[in-house]
């Protein structure tokens, strides 16, 4: 079988002495000598983490080789005992993940880590490639896991203000030249903060010379343990971190000390939004925004995968933010017992595509099952969204009618009559959101969605699994006496009752379920869709300069386009259509990252599959091929 692009395969290990050792390098994952002692040694003394954490608010630190955490953990581990006196930001990269029982087994013989270590086993992602956040001590202390070629990750990583230290981990140079580049070279430099500081365990003269060709003032000191020298480093070049250019992705300009923003939406998105940006330490006013029920609102939702197997980057993404969405704090403690997802093929066809996912993407057991026809999700299942819901910060009373530009911000008119000023506006609106940033979201399409109540006690549910299922319909846990199923996806954001139901008691037939007895009631809520069922995620500029910018496309769509104009402020995350409770919980980030000028936790060329620009860009590109080919 062709190996997927996005699978990465789990790191084939030796184990010497409580060690472990790559089978393919050849190589320890660290010190036979102590690895937590070598970590200290090496990297928190080397990049003087203590100065650092201790003088700034907010650091960065980036690894190359996160192998079995165990940097982190230290780094963890000293934030915690210094008190956690900053917010604390790790980014790793790693193209052989090790399993979680491995990185378990890893570090059982060090029990003052022990608490950590499981922190991190409960969070860690399946195999798959690209940008994995994880976020820990309420915010605090964030994990961005980059799976996948590290090159490659760091040159689509967007890193805000830039990477204050620098941990160089990957196995030794003579024994996987891939992880000691010139191209990994030149996206550290491009990545590094002004006076940032670099360690490693190596004193290879060709690390040396790379890093003092770029900037930095590099010098040998002793080595841990049995090795006699080692690499410290500062970058003394002076420049701020550049940005990977993309001709439609615009950059913020505001600074963080002038941030205040308004996110206007009620529902998930715009309750993650703002506990997102909270936890960055900004200031917050959280606005309602809409008569209808928000989509997120449903009382019981499925998280049921839409899956892509091509080699794009919105492939990566419905996998990395499905997995994010199972370890998320707004949705992991609230899903409905028994946990468990079963994917119901709707016919012969879909039952090939459901286990050509499993093959291709080859998660293992822990993330996905099958039999002969259904493929298991044992960490999925169905979310208890009143109490998720209730659990995120609740907006004010006051609609937001009306946004107005000002020379510096924003001004908003609410219902009461008032009008406060924000630098920064997070349009979460679900469908009020044309009416607020219509040059931008006009392509958003309503769709009724309604599911409908039935006796958990029916005895058409003695024969199937408790736990969820979603094939031609879906039907969830039971929630107090009640099995929720659904669901409608009509056109408009109304849709008779009674047509509801015989919808979606015609789906769970096809599915051999025949509820006995009619439904209890039906809940109905109003769903923002995309033209390319893609959510819209990100920051836009003023419209009229944009047409502007692209117009060249219409005459040769591969033209080559000058700066992109600056954000104006607005950011937008709308479009989410049914799998709000999937995509929801890392685009919150994106925005929230995007936002304080922090590092992003998704590739640029992701951010741009996903940014509301994306849809002008095409009408314009439509044009040039029309017209033909330049001659």
């Amino acid at each position: 079988m062709p190996k997927s692009p996005m699978r990465l395969p789990f790191a084939a290990l030796e184990w010497r002495d409580g060690v472990p050792l790559s089978s393919e390098y050849d190589d320890v994952y660290f010190s036979r000598d102590g690895g937590l002692e070598e970590s200290r040694f090496v990297f928190l003394n080397g990049t003087q983490f203590d100065d650092t954490a201790t003088r700034k608010q907010h650091i960065v630190i980036g690894e190359t080789g996160f192998g079995s955490g165990l940097n982190f953990l230290a780094a963890w581990q000293r934030w915690s005992e210094l008190g956690a006196p900053c917010r604390l930001t790790f980014i790793s990269t790693e193209a052989n993940p090790m399993r979680p029982q491995d990185i378990a087994r890893a570090h059982k013989h060090q029990p003052d880590l022990a608490a950590m270590v499981q922190k991190l086993v409960n969070k860690l992602p399946p195999p798959a490639r690209g940008f994995h956040p994880r976020s820990f001590e309420n915010g605090r202390v964030r994990l961005i896991l980059l799976q996948g070629d590290a090159d490659e990750s760091f040159k689509n990583l967007d890193g805000g203000t830039g990477i204050d230290l620098w941990f160089l981990d990957g196995f030794a140079p003579a024994k996987n030249q891939a992880m000691w580049t010139d191209g990994l070279f030149d996206q550290i430099t491009r990545l590094s903060a002004q006076n940032a500081r670099l360690a490693t365990f190596t004193a290879a003269g060709s690390v040396k010379r790379a890093l003092a060709a770029r900037g930095f003032t590099v010098r040998k000191t002793p080595g841990f343990g049995r090795k006699r020298e080692r690499i410290i480093a500062d970058y003394t070049a002076g420049q701020s971190p550049a940005k990977p250019r993309h001709p439609w992705l615009p950059a913020a300009t505001l600074s963080q000390a002038s941030v205040n923003v308004a996110v206007i939406g009620g529902g998930l998105a715009g309750k993650l939004v703002a506990k997102d940006l909270i936890s960055r330490g900004l200031s917050v006013s959280l606005f309602a925004s809409s008569e209808h029920k928000a989509a997120s609102e449903v009382p019981a939702a499925i998280l049921a995968p839409r899956f892509g197997l091509d080699d794009q980057p919105v492939s990566d993404f419905l996998s990395v933010s499905f997995a994010h969405a199972l370890s998320h704090s707004a949705i992991r403690p609230y899903f409905i017992a028994p946990l468990g997802l079963t994917l119901v093929p709707r016919d012969t066809d879909d039952a090939i595509r459901l286990q050509k996912i499993k093959a291709d993407l080859a998660w293992g057991d822990e993330w996905m099952r099958s039999d002969d026809k259904n493929l298991y999700l044992p960490k999925s299942g169905s979310v208890n969204t009143v109490a998720a819901l209730s659990s995120l910060p609740a907006a004010n009373d006051h609609i937001v009618k009306m946004l107005s530009k000002e020379k510096e911000g924003w001004t908003l008119t609410l219902s009461d009559g008032s009008k406060p000023h924000f630098s920064h506006i997070v349009i979460a609106a679900g469908m009020r959101t044309p009416s607020l940033i219509p040059d931008w979201a006009h392509v958003l399409a309503a769709r009724a969605g309604q599911t409908a109540a039935f006796d958990a006690a029916d005895t058409a549910f003695n024969a199937i699994p408790k736990s969820a299922l979603s094939g031609q319909g879906s039907l969830s846990p039971a929630l107090g006496q009640k099995r929720y199923a659904g669901s409608s996806f009509e056109r408009g954001d109304r849709w008779p009752r009674e047509h509801a139901i015989s919808e979606i008691c015609g789906k769970l037939k096809r599915m051999d379920i025949a509820p006995s007895n009619p439904a209890l009631d039906v809940w109905y809520g109003v769903r923002a869709t995309t033209p390319d069922r893609l959510p819209i995620c990100g920051a836009v500029c003023n419209k009229r300069s944009f047409d502007i910018h692209i117009a060249p496309l219409a005459l040769d769509a591969k033209r080559k386009l000058g700066e992109v104009p600056v954000a104006d402020g607005r950011y937008l995350l709308s479009g989410l259509g049914s799998k709000g409770w999937q995509h929801a919980p890392l685009l919150a980030e994106v925005i929230g990252a995007l936002i304080a000028n922090e590092p992003v936790p998704m590739p640029r060329e992701t951010q741009a599959a996903l940014s509301p620009m994306r849809f002008a860009v095409r009408e314009v590109k439509k044009k040039s091929n029309q017209r033909g080919p330049t001659p």
